[in-house]
């Protein structure tokens, strides 16, 4: 979650920082549009972003990862706790074992039951380790 949180944060504080005009620059339609495809398709999901098409995987690690760390750094987060935490971020990408890729797997390899899912789920949780190191 915090990790989550610092990707946020960090990003808003970038695109404010940098006069981002989103209105005119990224229309709704489009915003809409890769809301629904990152919900149907994850990382593979194909974007559309500042007029080109680019899938959420390599945006995340070609652009937004490094807005986030420089709109974390202007808000004063040491260099530590960025790698920290969008580091988390980054391997989730690059691993592709996201908290939705994991309950699928899950799901899928316990032959559905929801139950056995969700104990797993809650015993990867108490692990304290990010989902990206859970196992299947």
């Amino acid at each position: 979650m915090i990790a989550n949180a610092a990707l946020y944060f960090g990003l808003v504080r970038h695109f404010v920082d940098h006069d981002m005009d989103n209105e005119r620059g990224f229309p709704f339609a489009d915003a809409r549009a890769n809301l629904y495809a990152a919900a149907r398709y994850g990382l593979d999901a194909e974007l559309a972003w500042l007029g080109r098409s680019v899938t959420a995987r390599d945006l995340l690690i070609e652009e937004l990862l490094p807005a986030a760390h420089a709109g974390l750094a202007s808000f004063g987060v040491n260099a530590n706790d960025r790698a920290l935490f969008l580091g988390i971020i980054e391997a989730r990408v690059r691993s592709g074992q996201t908290g939705a890729a994991w309950q699928r797997q899950a799901l899928h390899r316990r032959g559905g039951d929801l139950w056995q899912m969700m104990a797993a789920y809650c015993e990867g949780q108490r692990s304290a380790a990010p989902v990206h190191e859970w196992p299947p």
